[in-house]
């Protein structure tokens, strides 16, 4: 399975999506290797305005996001913990 990144943010307690930084995106099925040193890790960012798909806004309230390369088992639960996902952080909209 080609892995392709991607950030979520979900209702906290469920596996409702509110938003999710590659929909409507497109990505090149291209092999690339990545090399990661014993107990290494690598970040990147995201910046996200907080409209939603249908051209809203998040509204104010609780939710929780993680960063994760799309990993086997995703479609069915994209909130399984795995090595290629990082934990659920939580954050508020005021």
């Amino acid at each position: 399975m080609p892995r392709r990144p991607t950030n979520l943010v979900v209702n906290p307690g469920t596996s409702q999506i509110r938003w999710m930084w590659s929909e409507g995106q497109s990505f090149a099925q291209v092999r690339t290797e990545v090399v990661f040193e014993p107990y290494a890790t690598q970040s990147f960012s995201v910046t996200w305005n907080g409209n939603l798909s249908d051209g809203t806004n998040l509204p104010p309230g609780s939710y929780q996001a993680r960063g994760l390369m799309v990993f086997d088992g995703y479609e069915a639960n994209p909130l399984a913990p795995s090595e290629l996902a990082a934990p659920l952080q939580p954050f508020s909209v005021r």
